[in-house]
């Protein structure tokens, strides 16, 4: 990569990354549009990468995504197999699902 093309993936917050996460999928859905034959699949691969980062906008700073994945010190109250249903529904339907709610307690 040169160094043009780094300066357009650095981002230094949540916004910055939804927004290149914008500028990368209007340019996966141009390419597909005149490149790449109007592919099904890179259209969805586009707006999975919308909604990835647009959910990284609105969930990087919440408490309860904190409380449900955990940090470095603390194991979070969703199962790895419940954090992976998260976030493929956050990609794949709608960056603003709600965080499933729990007792506060891991599951095992």
């Amino acid at each position: 990569m040169t160094k043009d093309s780094d300066d357009l993936i650095n981002f230094d917050s949540p916004e910055a990354f939804a927004a290149a996460g914008r500028a990368l999928s209007a340019r996966m859905h141009y390419l597909n549009r005149v490149a790449m034959g109007e592919s099904v699949f890179a259209s969805q691969v586009a707006e999975a990468m919308r909604n990835l980062c647009k959910a990284f906008e609105l969930r990087a700073k919440d408490p309860e995504v904190s409380r449900a994945f955990g940090d470095g010190w603390t194991q979070g109250t969703m199962s790895d197999a419940e954090k992976i249903a998260f976030l493929s529904k956050l990609i794949l339907e709608d960056p603003n699902t709600p965080v499933p709610q729990h007792d506060g307690r891991p599951d095992p």
